[in-house]
């Protein structure tokens, strides 16, 4: 789609990356409108935007996650475009159908491009097309499928996942696997199929930028491995991520596919790491979540980036400008209990250390807010900027003490056992690094009553 003259843009997301587009914007002289759930009413970014649209629902699926009602909300506002942020609708097809029928122009991949980039079946088969190692998965599953034999050729544990989305649910045995599907069933995702997990092994991604002069660039290596119920909890940006031949590889291989997939803008492709093998996961073809971490290692506007190239400008860059020089590490701070559960609470304290040289703090909240299972879970980001990793850990450790939250549970104790964790500051970060800190927590806590 042709792009307007951008007068007034809907911010469809909410939390810290509703404010950082909302100022993005408006020092752009760009009104901006913002749209929330009943439990976000009092959230900083619904007054900092020039307007806000009620999307009359409480949940995520009621509200943020609801095609039509944030298109509706979009047409009565008047707008001229969508920016759909790092999550919810920003690789949905229904999404970009409905802002295609309604003549809006969206900051994103574009129904035509998102077809194949956000088709994680056919991102396989480009994989495949060309010469790499995929994560072991079925066809997609029909009512003529042998759902047993199926599970049992790709191998437990495994993820049921969506053609079309993000969304997975983790089955550990067949018994568990009906329900499993049911659920993804339930929120009406098409094009269910079996990928095996990968456990004990690296989840990396390489950031990759796409233009319409010389395609496509790496932005570097990026370490995913801290993560649980599919949250990431940390990210690490740097040379030190995937070092020598198979960091240089696995960059490589990464502009391999995105130009296969005829890639534009900002996107991820996602990797699991086993020993020396790199075996493609898929592609993320958004503004990746930890877009701000990627920003601070490299000092640039990732925002402005990802405009530009949607408009099919040339960034000017060459492949030897894009290769990180300075280790960058983005810690997560969450709400939740260790299980993931977020219960109501007023967040009494909310301290956070002030953004300075080398030291970012980014928040979508504020002291005093009710919190609960319906608002955003992120709490804050905090990316620190160092020579080294270890230097970067050390830096992260003087944040984190400055940390207070109160009021509502969250993964700031975790966080802090994470970086004493002399495992991870060797290096030694796989699937099961989070999950072995939680466990030596929740069996500290049991010993102590």
């Amino acid at each position: 789609m042709e792009r307007p003259v951008i007068k007034r843009v809907l911010i469809a997301n909410r939390g810290e990356i509703a404010r950082r587009l909302i100022q993005f914007f408006k020092d752009r002289d760009i009104e901006t409108v913002a749209v929330f759930s009943e439990p976000d009413v009092d959230q900083p970014w619904v007054e900092e935007a020039d307007y806000a649209v009620y999307l009359n629902g409480r949940t995520v699926a009621e509200t943020y996650l609801n095609a039509d009602r944030v298109v509706a909300a979009a047409m009565d506002s008047a707008v001229d475009a969508i920016h759909p942020g790092y999550c919810f609708l920003a690789d949905r097809p229904e999404f970009y159908a409905l802002t295609d029928a309604a003549n809006l122009f969206v900051y994103g991949a574009g129904s035509s491009l998102l077809s194949v980039a956000g088709d994680r079946l056919a991102v396989r088969e480009a994989g495949r097309e060309l010469g790499l190692d995929v994560v072991p998965g079925s066809d997609v599953l029909t009512n003529e499928s042998d759902l047993v034999a199926e599970a049992v050729a790709v191998g437990f544990p495994l993820y049921v996942k969506a053609q079309h989305s993000s969304r997975a649910r983790r089955v550990e045995a067949l018994q568990d696997l009906p329900a499993a599907l049911t659920s993804m069933q339930e929120e009406k995702l098409d094009g269910l199929f079996l990928e095996r997990a990968i456990d004990r092994l690296r989840y990396v991604s390489v950031v990759v930028v796409g233009d319409d002069e010389i395609g496509s660039m790496p932005l570097g290596a990026v370490e995913s491995s801290v993560r649980v119920r599919q949250q990431t909890w940390v990210e690490e940006l740097g040379p030190e991520v995937v070092e020598g031949d198979l960091g240089l590889g696995l960059q490589g291989a990464s502009v391999a596919l995105a130009d296969q997939l005829e890639w534009r803008g900002v996107g991820r492709v996602r990797w699991a790491l086993s020993g020396g093998t790199a075996f493609l996961i898929g592609f993320t073809p958004r503004l990746p979540t930890g877009y701000s971490l990627t920003e601070a290692v490299h000092g640039l506007d990732l925002l402005e980036v990802q405009l530009n190239t949607i408009n099919g400008q040339h960034l000017g860059w060459g492949h030897l400008d894009t290769q990180p020089t300075r280790q960058g590490l983005q810690l997560r701070l969450i709400h939740g209990d260790a299980d993931g559960v977020r219960t109501e609470g007023t967040l009494s304290n909310f301290t956070l250390p002030q953004s300075e040289g080398g030291l970012l703090v980014e928040t979508g909240l504020e002291a005093g807010l009710l919190l609960g299972p319906d608002t955003e879970p992120l709490l804050a980001k905090i990316t620190v900027l160092a020579p080294t990793r270890q230097a970067a850990i050390v830096k992260a450790r003087s944040a984190l003490a400055k940390v207070e939250v109160e009021g509502v549970a969250s993964n700031l104790e975790a966080l802090h056992a994470l970086l004493e964790d002399m495992a991870y500051w060797e290096g030694e970060v796989d699937l099961d690094t989070l999950p072995r800190i939680l466990r030596g927590l929740s069996e500290g806590s049991a010993a102590a009553t």
